[in-house]
């Protein structure tokens, strides 16, 4: 089973569980990432009134990474309590399945072959960051899910993505002849004054 469809059952065991929990699935679109920072914000669950349990969400934003790059994602919640201007408007929310998936094989989205390739299942936490060492690059994309606490009219979080350029083997080849090569001229001096 993948790690997609689990959460989504997951999703929906705990709807079918709590009376009158409603759930949220949202998709967007980052684009291409290029090397650098790409922020992004996101929220669920706009409702007029605040619900008396808990509601899930599931989003999936979709990316595309560059070859041989690495990478690094976060993402917090942004706690908002307007409850004293307008009554009940209060944003919260608690992370519990943050992961970078790669499409699988047949280049679909939940396609059933999708790959976990970083992050994962976490405890009720307000922010969530992990890494993702260089890789072939392509199309991903990042699944957030959560939970809004009863009380709370909706969640409302930011996140960030970070891609950095991981140096190819000819580059470490040439920073290693470089040092050895100021080892050396080092090493001479060193000599010719002791001598």
């Amino acid at each position: 089973m993948n790690i997609t469809s689990l959460a989504k059952k997951a999703i929906c065991v705990a709807m079918l569980s709590g009376a009158g929990m409603a759930a949220h699935a949202g998709m967007d679109i980052l684009g291409s990432l290029p090397v650098g920072t790409k922020n992004f914000n996101n929220g669920a669950f706009v409702t007029l009134s605040a619900p008396t349990t808990d509601r899930a969400f599931l989003d999936a934003l979709f990316l595309g990474l560059p070859a041989n790059g690495g990478s690094s994602y976060g993402v917090i919640e942004v706690p908002l309590d307007l409850s004293s201007t307008i009554p009940g408007l209060k944003f919260s929310t608690f992370f519990t399945f943050v992961a970078l998936m790669g499409l699988g094989a047949d280049g679909a989205f939940d396609g059933g072959d999708d790959v976990l390739l970083a992050g994962g299942a976490v405890a009720p936490t307000k922010g969530v960051s992990f890494n993702l060492a260089s890789n072939g690059g392509g199309a991903v994309y990042l699944m957030v899910g959560g939970v809004t606490p009863e009380g709370s009219v909706g969640s409302l979080y930011n996140g960030s993505v970070t891609v950095s350029a991981v140096p190819e083997p000819e580059s470490f080849a040439m920073l290693l002849a470089g040092l050895g090569l100021l080892g050396a001229i080092a090493l001479r001096r060193n000599k010719s004054k002791s001598d």
